[in-house]
């Protein structure tokens, strides 16, 4: 029950946030849509035995972000939420779903490579039998 609340506690910050500053950089931004592939991530636990083959798609429209691909426990994991970027680094947060634990909130930040590329900083999850930090690489088309 306690990390129900602490879940839903992180959502309702993540929420409240991206509404305010969603609201502030909207009025500010034209629309833009991305379209973007999932390719890999490098975890750091290389004894945990994660896929680390991670292909999926998402699309960004505006601020607002929304994927689906073959997770590293070997599932299919979707999420949802917000990308805020600002030059070649970027975070985007919401609720990503499909993994053994659940439905989670979800920071990310990431920086642009040049050519499309950007790599991606997957924090470790409090709590999970194995560190689940790693480097994903995605491709924006």
């Amino acid at each position: 029950m306690k990390h129900i609340q602490e879940a839903l506690v992180w959502a309702l910050m993540i929420a409240v946030f991206t509404l305010v500053s969603s609201l502030v950089i909207t009025s500010r931004c034209q629309a833009q849509t991305t379209v973007g592939a999932h390719i890999g991530t490098y975890h750091v636990d290389r004894k945990a035995g994660y896929d680390e083959f991670n292909p999926g798609l998402y699309v960004k429209h505006d601020i607002y972000t929304a994927g689906v691909y073959h997770n590293s426990e070997g599932g299919t994991s979707y999420y949802a939420g917000f990308t805020h970027e600002w030059q070649y680094v970027g975070v985007t947060w919401g609720l990503i779903g499909g993994y053994k634990r659940g439905t989670m909130p979800m920071i990310v930040p990431h920086v642009k490579l040049g050519s499309g590329f950007r790599l991606a900083f997957l924090p470790p999850i409090p709590g999970a039998d194995n560190n689940t930090a790693g480097i994903h690489l995605m491709k924006d088309f």
